[in-house]
């Protein structure tokens, strides 16, 4: 028969915290990249939500993708600047100079070519600014593919 302790002789163990209870305490700096302010309350990595993504860019870089920077122009206002100049220029070559791809080049001058007013092609809205003109290509390296040049409009008054 086997000997079982009354519940008067079992002694408490001391209990452990586990590191998902155990709070970091000031002593602990963030782990962000370039930031080292202490984490307070129930912070366990990271000061704030930019760091966690400063960290997480970091850790996973984006394979064949240049990254955002912030502040930069959108994607249309620089095929907008770029095709200023009038000249004849290929989805592809459009997509080289701005390094992005050729489909997002493509959308953007889709975009470009419908109205600014009711976001479609239209003939009713004259005051518009510029048009996009496409052609076949000439040049031989082009032959079988689309070319666009901006047109600006002079308003004549």
């Amino acid at each position: 028969m086997t000997n079982h302790p009354t519940p008067a002789e079992i002694v408490p163990q001391e209990r452990t915290r586990s590191f998902v209870e155990a709070s970091p305490g000031p002593s602990r700096p963030c782990q962000g990249p370039g930031c080292n302010l202490p984490l307070t309350g129930r912070q366990k990595r990271f000061h704030s939500q930019a760091c966690n993504t400063a960290w997480w860019d970091t850790a996973h870089p984006r394979i064949g993708r240049p990254v955002r920077v912030p502040g930069a122009r959108p994607i249309r206002q620089r095929v907008l600047t770029l095709m200023t100049d009038g000249a004849w220029r290929t989805v592809l070559e459009i997509a080289q100079a701005l390094g992005v791809q050729p489909q997002t080049a493509s959308a953007k001058l889709r975009d470009l070519r419908k109205c600014m007013i009711c976001r479609r092609r239209c003939e009713k809205h004259p005051d518009a600014y510029f048009d996009v003109d496409r052609r076949l290509g000439t040049r031989p390296y082009t032959l079988l593919a689309h070319e666009y040049r901006l047109v600006l409009r002079v308003e004549a008054k």
